[in-house]
């Protein structure tokens, strides 16, 4: 006869979190992830104590694997970590006990970075919870998780790819070359304090509105799809930005944010301003921006926003239906395409174009996202400018069998795979080919520099790549349509 298991009372929950606070001490128990709390609220029943016991060992586990890669790693940066430098580190280690308490506190072993600050003096609002594996306790609501570990610092810039192509590369249709783009480009500057997005699940702004202390951490954690700011990442070389905007419903009317489950701090008009700048510095390179998404935005909203692209860029918008290559571009001073999703809009506007078609596949694994991506290359690349997003997407049941993880650390195991697919990607007209690019940190290894030399494949002929090229031209006359051209087409390698 089994063990009968019993579910926890609000006592045996105290129990626990004492015991834990007690075997850990504070810094640890003051920042576990709230795995019952999240399983209460998504409508599960309460775990038995075992159960409850099973998930204490598996997040323990979880936490002594990102230590041990922490100390592996060694001298890999941490956003967001600590400025001073190993040798004054030393220095305060050889003094031992002569240190002041603030000294012993600062020089405890670093917390892994996805997890909020302990409770300090605030003035911000707070919670103080128990939940089964700890508790989350006096988190200030302007606090936020830092960066996971990542691969930023040798970065290449490729600020200036556009101006350095070679002459023949010049003259190919931007909807041909290889362009790399940034997925959620704005997600560097979401705001800590802000509500969830209206656009997300009712559970979720449920957790928001009554635990926004337990809710934000975890979903800037899985929101958070880049670390480089937008000058940055067109330094690095990005030229398709991903720009969600929306009006937050009781914002300024006239101040528009971006959005990706929270709003950012930076408005979009500044943005707007900051790219146009960078532009001024780099007069042969072009940018795509996306607008997309709209939430909260009226009629009235979406002239404000076309005025604002209007002031802002002038000249360098590039008309619709004037598509043409890097060459033509430059003669016209033309610099930026404006892809946006409102259809009403776009009629009214010879400015902006419509929204670019975006592969997205909603994946979780590297495998599975590439088999899609692949099928959508059978059946076929769209006309005009269109991207291939290599960005994974993490699902519930994902989240809550990692409940330390966050999207860069789902992501970072996979990018030799995705990275593999890249390299094996084709530039060009043809029905296989890719044109646009997009991915979620794009600082990390040279993501950049794989999408931009691809198109060192359109100088030479290419296994694979067959592409019509005219062999002859033949004349007739004298039709009931006059005269005409017939072109005789052959089959063999070479560029359109």
């Amino acid at each position: 006869m089994g063990m009968k298991t019993v579910s926890p009372t609000w006592d045996d929950l105290m129990t626990l979190h004492l015991s834990q606070r007690l075997e850990q001490g504070p810094a640890r128990s003051a920042y576990q992830i709230p795995t019952l709390s999240l399983l209460q609220c998504s409508g599960h029943s309460s775990p038995s104590i075992s159960t409850i016991g099973r998930m204490k060992e598996r997040e323990k586990e979880e936490l002594e694997e990102e230590e041990e890669e922490e100390e592996q790693n060694g001298s890999r940066g941490v956003r967001g970590s600590s400025s001073r430098g190993r040798e004054q580190e030393e220095e305060e280690e050889a003094q031992g006990p002569t240190r002041s308490p603030s000294s012993r506190h600062n020089q405890r072993r670093p917390r892994p970075p996805h997890r909020p600050a302990p409770c300090k003096a605030s003035s911000s609002p707070s919670c103080f919870l128990p939940i089964a594996g700890g508790v989350v306790a006096g988190t200030p609501m302007g606090s936020a998780p830092a960066s996971a570990p990542g691969r930023t610092a040798g970065r290449k810039k490729h600020e200036n790819w556009m101006a350095e192509l070679p002459p023949r590369l010049r003259t190919v249709p931007l909807h041909h070359l290889s362009i790399p783009g940034s997925h959620d480009t704005m997600t560097y500057c979401l705001n800590r304090n802000s509500p969830v997005s209206k656009n997300e699940s009712k559970l979720l702004r449920f957790l928001d509105r009554v635990a926004p202390c337990i809710a934000r951490p975890v979903v800037l954690k899985w929101s958070v799809t880049q670390e480089l700011n937008v000058t940055e990442q067109l330094d690095c070389g990005i030229r398709y930005l991903d720009l969600r905007i929306a009006h937050v419903a009781d914002g300024s009317e006239k101040n528009l944010h971006f959005v990706h489950m929270v709003y950012t701090t930076a408005l979009v008009e500044d943005t707007l301003t900051e790219i146009s700048e960078w532009l001024q510095q780099h007069p042969k390179e072009v940018v795509i921006l996306a607008c997309r998404n709209f939430e909260g935005m009226t009629d009235g909203l979406h002239q404000y926003l076309v005025s604002c692209i209007k002031n802002i860029f002038g000249d360098t918008l590039c008309p619709r239906d004037e598509f043409r290559s890097l060459q033509q571009l430059w003669e016209r001073g033309y610099q930026v395409v404006v892809s946006y999703e409102d259809e009403e809009t776009v009629s009214g506007h010879r400015e902006l174009w419509p929204a670019a078609p975006y592969w997205w596949g909603d994946k979780v694994k590297a495998d599975d996202l590439v088999r899609y991506l692949e099928a959508m290359k059978d059946v076929g690349r769209p006309d005009g400018l269109f991207v291939a997003g290599i960005n994974l997407t993490e699902n519930l049941q994902y989240v809550l069998a990692h409940p330390a993880g966050s999207l860069k650390k789902m992501t970072l195991p996979n990018l030799p795979r995705l990275e593999a697919w890249i390299r094996g990607q084709i530039p060009g007209p043809g029905c296989k080919c890719i044109n646009i690019i997009a991915g979620d940190f794009v600082g990390l290894d040279d993501f950049v520099g794989d999408v931009i030399g691809l198109n060192e494949k359109l100088l030479k002929p290419w296994p694979g790549l067959r592409l019509p090229f005219v062999r002859s031209v033949a004349v007739t006359g004298r039709s009931p349509r006059a005269e005409h051209w017939t072109e005789r087409l052959g089959e063999g390698d070479g560029i359109l």
